[in-house]
């Protein structure tokens, strides 16, 4: 009987398909799945003494092949440490994959503080109140949530004590509208004249 596929199969087949020869990277209790599917491709993995040299690998792969290098790292302060050579590689127009591992939240402390203030989607819809609800982890604060705008007043998490919930209000005063908008405008006013402001790397305007 043959062994059931698991979603790391699938990932390192999609990595198979897109033409990848190497994964660069740090092997972590979250990523062991991984490890055992790449183990069985044609994929090679290469370790890594720190993560950020991984990922600095898989950039300069990149650069010198014109295919997606790519890169892996454990949850938290492996996935952290990607960050400069991710960011190296964004600014410089590099083609990058990084990969890191993921916990569910019922891993975290009893006394952890959860706080969401970027993406609702990086927590599958009703995990947290789930997980608030099994004590772990013990407090939240969030300005994102499943529905937008979140008008139910019953919502679960707007009537838990051990969670706080603000709006998402990062540019809803007139101010900000006009300060961050007319900037905008600016720019794309300035490129449809061809006189391009604020550009960090003038080469994709360039027509010469």
């Amino acid at each position: 009987m043959s062994q059931a596929r698991r979603a790391s199969d699938v990932v390192v087949e999609c990595l198979e398909a897109e033409g990848v020869k190497y994964v660069f990277g740090i092997p972590g209790e979250e990523t062991l799945d991984l490890n055992e599917s790449l183990a069985k491709s044609s994929v090679a993995f290469v370790p890594v003494r720190h993560e950020q040299g991984g990922a600095y690998m898989a950039d300069m792969y990149g650069r010198l092949t014109g295919r997606a290098g790519v890169c892996l790292g454990t949850l938290g302060p492996g996935a952290l440490n990607l960050v400069t050579a991710v960011a190296d590689a964004f600014l410089d127009r590099a083609p990058l994959v990084a990969l890191t591992g993921q916990a569910d939240l019922e891993r975290m402390k009893p006394d952890a503080l959860l706080v969401n203030t970027s993406r609702a989607g990086l927590i599958e819809p009703g995990a947290l109140v789930a997980a608030l609800r099994g004590g772990r982890p013990g407090m939240a604060a969030v300005d994102v949530f499943d529905e937008e705008p979140l008008r139910d007043p019953s919502h679960p998490l707007l009537n838990m004590d051990n969670v706080l919930c603000t709006p998402h209000i990062g540019y809803v005063t007139r101010e900000e509208w006009e300060l961050q908008f007319a900037d905008v405008f600016d720019q794309v006013n300035a490129f449809a004249a061809g006189e391009p402001i604020n550009v960090v790397d003038p080469r994709p305007t360039s027509t010469g």
